[in-house]
């Protein structure tokens, strides 16, 4: 399945867009500031009927606008067109529609090259990202463990009863260990795929990543009972600290390149060459697992890459059964991937040259 037409409506900076697609790849090429990003992130939002982590409603409504619509015909592998449609009405009485099928997709941009140097709160969102695309129950679970976390986590500040707070930690003990779950069978599937890619860009370095369940020591432990005697061996240490310690929330992936950690030990380039190995391994994931092409967004990434890497993606966009999207601030040269370019200026997408 892959898009043929995008219609935007009030969503960022674009009041109203449509745009066309090529089957293969298609280049939005503009100055920055005129919504090629913002268009890709509308198409994200409706290949996968849900928004990236940490954004909500009100950001992605236009401001002065009280709704906003997606809209995108698809066609199937018989040629036939289905619709699918992503759109919210902001106000007293919110609402939030989701109609049609949904579309695998990697996105790849220039924060993604900082996934190696950045904190755990980035390898931990791809890791996420990952999980909930793969199993649909991963993130209402995660959405009902952040908000238990929240009330323990006030609990803690104001002193609550030990009573109530062992309640909240139940629950955190079931849907914590049920989100541990679905992240090591996610991570497991990815693994072989980070390290196949990685020694195809780097023979001469030894890269080893691990699984860091939160707050514990020891051992993976993925049943609720033996978590809940985990969180029960550090609530006293979390009462007196204020803050809940052991969860999903703390998990990291420790990353390390010869056996010294990535984020001290790599240098720059070698950083980006395994930001850029655990991005696209997500790609070899969905394809095995979804059975189809993942669609493929690259957010200004060329100018952040040097040939090795920009030859790397050029091979994956070069595959004829993949939708490729790219943004760039000027036309480049790709290979034998014969793309499709558009011109965007004030939110205006026109066939080009």
């Amino acid at each position: 399945m892959w898009v043929r037409r995008l219609r935007i409506r009030h969503f960022r900076n674009i009041a109203d867009a449509e745009v066309n697609f090529g089957r293969g790849v298609n280049v939005w090429v503009g100055d920055n500031g005129h919504g090629k990003t913002s268009a890709l992130q509308a198409l994200q939002v409706l290949a996968e009927h849900r928004y990236p982590s940490g954004i909500g409603d009100s950001d992605v409504v236009q401001w002065g606008a009280s709704w906003m619509e997606l809209r995108a015909t698809l066609a199937t592998v018989d040629d036939t067109e289905v619709v699918s449609r992503y759109a919210v009405q902001l106000g007293e009485h919110r609402r939030r529609l989701r109609e049609g099928p949904t579309l695998p997709v990697v996105w790849f941009g220039p924060a993604d090259l900082s996934t190696v140097q950045g904190g755990p709160v980035q390898r931990r969102d791809l890791l996420s990202q990952l999980a909930g695309a793969l199993y649909p129950r991963y993130f209402p679970l995660l959405r009902k463990f952040e908000r238990a976390l929240t009330q323990k986590n006030h609990g803690l500040k104001e002193r609550w009863p030990l009573a109530t707070l062992e309640t909240f930690n139940e629950i955190l003990a079931e849907t914590g260990a049920t989100v541990w779950q679905f992240r090591k069978t996610a991570f497991d599937r990815w693994l072989p795929h980070i390290y196949a890619l990685h020694s195809k860009l780097s023979a001469t370095s030894s890269l080893s990543i691990r699984f860091q369940q939160g707050g514990m020591a020891g051992d993976l432990v993925l049943g609720p009972d033996a978590v809940r005697h985990r969180m029960q061996a550090r609530f006293a240490e979390e009462r007196q600290r204020m803050l809940s310690l052991v969860g999903p929330h703390r998990d990291d992936l420790v990353v390390e390149l010869d056996e010294h950690s990535a984020r001290t030990y790599a240098s720059q380039g070698q950083q980006r060459t395994i930001a850029l190995a655990m991005k696209l391994a997500t790609y070899h994931v969905y394809e095995e697992f979804f059975q189809v092409p993942p669609l493929v967004l690259l957010d200004d990434v060329f100018s952040e890459l040097d040939g090795q890497r920009r030859a790397l993606l050029l091979e994956y966009m070069a595959r004829h059964d993949q939708q490729t999207v790219i943004t760039d601030t000027e036309p480049r040269h790709l290979g034998s991937c014969q793309p499709t370019f558009y011109r965007v200026q004030q939110g205006a997408f026109h066939p080009w040259p």
